[in-house]
């Protein structure tokens, strides 16, 4: 049986594909083992390795990474300074960057993150967490200065909608609970906040 040309030139150009990315133009059982083979080399890529920090179930935008998880990644991605007791400059495989205070291989004292998505956390740190006073600036605009409490917004603080309103008070559960003030111009309201929620009287 003869095939028209047009079915060779398309047969010829998936050859070459899988040539280029495979190594060779074979069948598709060779195909599969070969494609296992190369996800078992994917596996062993040392950029994998980095990624396992991210991996570890911490919320990096609540509680931070631990950048002495993996000495090997910690070494790579230190990019200036002592990262484990001293100033340091720290990038994290997520695309985190961390400037401040290390101490035992963790975030201590004064620091700064900026995330890949633009948000940043400025103020203190104990034991590689947000840990007391600190100001987050939120991307659409919002910011939060206050306490914060192992990794989460929790006591006394001030909200600062980027519309010009300022919620004061107490807060709870990363902000999603409390109880205070809200400004809006001229008019100031008690309010409660119930899961990111605010109602006022």
């Amino acid at each position: 049986m003869k095939f028209p040309e047009s079915v060779l030139k398309y047969f010829f150009l998936i050859c070459l594909s899988g040539f280029l990315f495979f190594g060779n133009c074979s069948s598709s059982q060779e195909k599969e083992a070969g494609g296992a083979e190369a996800d078992n080399t994917k596996k062993s890529d040392p950029a994998k390795k980095t990624r396992s920090m991210e991996d570890s179930g911490d919320d990096k935008s609540l509680s931070g990474a631990n950048p002495g998880a993996d000495s090997a990644a910690k070494t790579e991605s230190c990019l200036e300074g002592n990262c484990t007791n001293g100033y340091g400059v720290f990038l994290y495989s997520t695309g985190e960057k961390y400037s401040g205070n290390f101490k035992d291989n963790m975030r201590e004292g004064q620091g700064k993150i900026v995330y890949p998505d633009g948000e940043s956390y400025s103020g203190d740190f104990t034991k590689d967490k947000k840990d007391g006073y600190g100001e987050y600036k939120f991307k659409n605009g919002d910011n939060y200065i206050g306490a914060f409490k192992e990794g989460i917004i929790s006591g006394k603080g001030v909200y600062k909608f980027v519309d010009g309103k300022i919620f004061e008070g107490d807060f709870l559960n990363n902000g999603n609970d409390g109880s205070g003030t809200l400004k809006a111009g001229e008019i100031i309201q008690k309010c409660q906040i119930k899961s990111r929620d605010v109602f006022c009287e």
